[in-house]
């Protein structure tokens, strides 16, 4: 893997199930913990931190945020929406559309994120 790596420019890690808790000291048996794969949680995280020890950019994409916070050392809530009042529903498994976007994001008005899609706040 490591040898892959060296020839690649930048890393993404995309959206999917969640972390398995027990990576991050969360609570193993949460009833909405959903999609764990541990094998991907392995690889994603050693490529995000393999992506910062080697200075390449990384695009985190849902699933991604977290995956790039818990291997930095961060925690994460197993379900928002059961553990912090007033926060939007992000878990749309089952009989959602792939295509829906279920919340707005805001990007830094000046990056170059925002300059390709043309606004600093966009539907994901």
């Amino acid at each position: 893997l490591q040898a892959v790596f060296a020839r690649i420019d930048g890393v993404v890690l995309p959206g999917g199930g969640d972390i398995h808790p027990s990576v991050y000291g969360g609570d193993v048996d949460h009833p909405r913990v959903m999609g764990v794969s541990p094998s991907r949680d392995t690889l994603e995280l050693w490529l995000a931190r393999a992506a910062v020890a080697q200075e390449k950019p990384v695009l985190a994409i849902c699933r991604g945020h977290q995956v790039f916070n818990v291997a930095m050392g961060g925690t994460i809530f197993e379900d928002l929406s059961d553990q912090m009042d007033g926060a939007i529903k992000h878990d749309y498994w089952g009989d959602w559309p792939r295509n829906h976007l279920p919340h707005e994001i805001k990007i830094a008005e000046n990056s170059r994120l925002a300059e390709i899609i043309g606004s600093p706040i966009t539907k994901v």
